[in-house]
């Protein structure tokens, strides 16, 4: 199976908003209670709504996709399988609240750049069990990737390519030893549960993927596989005082609608 309409969500299509120029400023930004003139908010996205936000000449400005995910097995291996990366690699912001680790590729330290599989992984394990967690998160990615591609702005996906592209960098292309690149994970929380995962033939940024999800195996050829890095995160959040962001981003909702009513949505400057 190939190409990303294997994965497109069969879920009703984002609506377009468009924010009207005039309307850029968040009252008392600065002070962590921000004071939010209502009168400036533009649209109500509720619980079920998926939105993609233009301003008036077109460009993309933010999006917000629900029900991501809509298999609810595939999402449970999912979750199951960043529950094992957490535990056991290094927090990435620990100044914040919650927890990040780092997947894939890294740049290194400020002092000591070097563009390498990351080596965060802080608990006592065999190389065989390193290297079988960094298969999983590396499947991880590449199936994310593949439902990005499926759903997210053409916008977003082509700024990640040309990024790659330009620097010549690697995906995350990270193989397990042994058995062709093919690794049986224990997951940590359930006991003698098994996550199969691999990605085989690699070769100028695709290979062969192959996961198991319940009861089922499956395999695709010829996959794009993930940008180079990404994190995991458990309870995270950060107070961002006033730093531009640095790159668009999405609000994703994992098919589960709660009791809240929807995001107030509002153009500011910064934030």
């Amino acid at each position: 199976m190939n190409g990303p309409g294997a994965w497109r969500s069969q879920g009703v299509a984002p609506k377009i908003v468009q924010l009207k120029p005039e309307t850029h400023s968040v009252v008392n930004f600065y002070n962590r209670c921000k004071i939010l003139d209502v009168n400036r908010l533009q649209k109500d996205i509720g619980p079920t709504e998926s939105v993609v936000i233009k301003d008036e000449s077109g460009h993309l400005v933010g999006f917000v996709l629900r029900n991501f995910c809509p298999d609810e097995a595939l999402l449970q291996w999912a979750t199951q399988v960043a529950k094992m990366q957490i535990p056991v690699r290094r927090n990435i912001r620990k100044e914040d609240t919650g927890k990040l680790v780092l997947m894939g590729y890294s740049a290194g330290s400020r002092s000591k750049t070097a563009f390498d599989w990351v080596r965060n992984i802080t608990k006592k394990m065999s190389d065989e069990q390193k290297a079988a967690s960094d298969m999983a998160g590396s499947v991880l990615f590449a199936v994310a990737w593949q439902l990005m591609k499926s759903q997210v702005p053409q916008e977003v996906i082509d700024d990640f390519n040309d990024f790659v592209k330009a620097l010549g960098i690697r995906r995350m292309d990270k193989e397990a030893g042994g058995n062709g690149g093919k690794a049986d994970v224990a997951p940590r929380d359930s006991g003698d549960g098994k996550v199969k995962v691999s990605i085989r033939g690699v070769e100028q940024g695709r290979g062969r993927l192959g996961l198991a999800v319940g009861e089922e195996e499956f395999e695709f050829d010829n996959v794009e596989l993930a940008p180079p890095s990404g994190v995991v995160g458990q309870n995270y959040s950060s107070y961002t005082p006033g730093a531009p962001p640095a790159q668009m981003g999405c609000i994703v909702d994992h098919g589960k609608v709660t009791e809240c009513q929807g995001f107030r949505l509002f153009s500011g400057e910064r934030g």
